[in-house]
C-alpha cells in the first residue's frame, strides 16, 4: 500500500506544501503554509468546496507556518485533490493540485 505524497509550491512568496494519503478508502489531504510575512491564510478545497466550505488555516504561534487537515471524499472518486489557497488582502487564488496512488 503506497504511503503519503507531498507536493509544494510557492504562492505569493510563501511555501505551500500539501500531503495527501489514503486512510480506510478516505483521502486526507494536509495543508501548511511557511509564510515569514506572518499573514493570514484561507484555503478552498477544491470541488470539495461546496461540502466543506472556504476555512481560515490554523496558525501556530510563535511560528510562521499555518495549518489546516479535510477529508475530502474517498477513492470511489479517484485520488486525485487540489485545494485553492491565498493570503487576506489577495484576490487571485493559488492551486495546489496532488494525487496518491491506491491499489485494491
Amino acid at each position: 500500500m503506497p504511503g503519503p505524497k507531498t507536493f509544494t509550491e510557492q504562492c505569493s512568496r510563501a511555501t505551500v506544501t500539501g500531503t495527501i494519503s489514503v486512510q480506510s478508502s478516505l483521502v486526507v489531504v494536509q495543508l501548511t503554509v511557511l509564510d515569514d510575512k506572518d499573514r493570514t491564510w484561507t484555503v478552498k478545497w477544491g470541488n470539495y468546496d461546496e461540502q466543506v466550505g472556504s476555512e481560515t488555516l490554523t496558525e501556530f504561534p510563535g511560528t510562521y507556518l499555518s495549518g489546516a487537515a479535510q477529508v475530502l471524499g474517498d477513492t470511489d472518486d479517484g485520488t486525485h485533490r487540489s485545494a485553492l489557497l491565498r493570503p487576506d488582502g489577495q484576490r487571485s487564488w493559488c492551486e495546489l493540485k496532488m494525487h496518491a496512488y491506491w491499489l485494491w
